[in-house]
């Protein structure tokens, strides 16, 4: 469809997309930077690999809970999964998430199992040990 200006000049329609290039300025806008605890999180691949363990384990493992310390300032250690034995009031494993990877420990023991490259390594070695 075409129109016409008031000196009867024939106008072509314009695309949306050009139109809203030729009237967009680009501002620079600083973006902030990575927050400084994101290496303490759990990503979103993290949580969907905890979900999957858990589905497979479920026979021996009830029940996961993701936690997060609270309140500590810029001593922020960081996000941890607690991991329950069927029927167990107490967790049996905990996988700390950190800067050089993640830590496993048994709870009950209170003992450092070692860290971890990779999440999947550590769930591993829980089944290994169990």
């Amino acid at each position: 469809m075409t129109h016409s200006d008031a000196q009867g000049a024939i106008l072509l329609p314009v695309e949306p997309k050009a139109l809203l290039r030729s009237v967009v300025t680009k501002l620079p806008v600083a973006l902030p930077g990575p927050c400084p605890f994101a290496s303490r999180r759990f990503s979103v691949a993290d949580r969907l690999v905890v979900h999957e363990w858990m589905m497979a384990a479920i026979t021996v493992y009830g029940r996961s809970v993701l936690e997060r310390a609270e309140g500590l300032g810029h001593a922020d250690p960081g996000e941890y999964l607690l991991i329950y034995r069927r029927d167990n009031v107490w967790a049996s494993w905990g996988i700390g998430c950190g800067i050089d990877g993640y830590l496993l420990w048994e709870s009950i023991r209170g003992a450092t199992v070692g860290i971890f490259p990779a999440l999947r390594a550590a769930l591993a070695e829980i089944i290994a040990l169990s």
